[in-house]
């Protein structure tokens, strides 16, 4: 009876460990989509400063 208990415990820590595993590489990939979101906003910005600095005006 124990050692069934014992194998379901580990069973149940991997599956915890592999939920974890795929939030975090979730988060990870989310965090990347905003980083990448941003500095395409900052370089459009960016363009539409640099244009109105040389009188281009967009």
């Amino acid at each position: 009876m124990s050692i069934l208990k014992i194998e379901h415990e580990s069973l149940d820590q991997k599956v915890m460990k592999k939920m974890v595993n795929l939030m975090k590489v979730d988060l990870i990939e989310h965090g990347h989509n905003e980083r990448r979101h941003q500095s395409l906003e900052h370089r459009e910005t960016q363009a539409y400063d640099e244009n109105k600095w040389n009188g281009n005006y967009v």
